[in-house]
């Protein structure tokens, strides 16, 4: 079955929490977040410095998104390419998951919380990499604790992220182990089954 792929890539809206109250005032959810008088346009993928000069701490996204009616019934991922450097991703106002690593790519099953051919919400708590303020401290991250590729601050979803529609069985991983000596691979796959 060939998987289907919906682009979440465009204009986000963004809070940036620089107290770190964001999460007590559950900016999270879709009510609060849109009474906020302090929402920003901001284009995904791409980092929150391009927005925010040298901004570090907090930021929450938000993006509303339908997901065809044809897909109910399928496996769905909310997948990320790459978000720096801590998210919390939550859906429709419930919590999904998180991840810390602002450089590899990650997913979530969510075909259970969607609701199709209806309009859907997703918003992210995303903690930055702290470069230049010695002082602060967030959930328990300070400076230059966090693996960064160059000296600018790179917060924010920085890659693209997607919705991606599979049948109940598929190829999850691929791994090639090449023996140039003997002129032979090794493919290993990876299957997923979810019957």
């Amino acid at each position: 079955v060939r998987n289907e792929a919906l682009s979440l890539d465009g204009v986000w809206q963004i809070i940036f929490d620089d107290q770190n109250v964001g999460r007590n005032q559950r900016l999270f959810r879709s009510e609060i977040f849109f009474s906020h008088e302090n929402r920003r346009s901001i284009d995904v993928p791409s980092v929150w410095e391009r927005v925010e000069k040298d901004y570090e701490g907090v930021g929450f996204y938000y993006r509303t998104f339908e997901v065809p009616a044809a897909w109910d019934g399928k496996i769905v991922h909310l997948a990320f390419d790459a978000v720096n450097y801590r998210a919390e991703v939550y859906l429709n106002d419930n919590v999904v998951g998180a991840h810390e690593g602002g450089f590899t790519p990650f997913r979530f099953r969510v075909d259970s919380m969607l609701k199709y051919g209806e309009e859907n919400v997703v918003t992210l708590r995303v903690v930055g990499p702290i470069l230049l303020d010695l002082d602060k401290e967030i959930d328990g991250m300070v400076a230059k604790e966090t693996p960064q590729w160059r000296g600018g601050i790179t917060g924010g979803i920085w890659q693209s992220v997607r919705l991606e529609a599979s049948g109940h069985h598929f190829i999850d991983d691929v791994f090639i182990e090449p023996d140039i000596g003997a002129d032979e691979a090794k493919v290993t796959l990876g299957l997923i089954n979810f019957d």
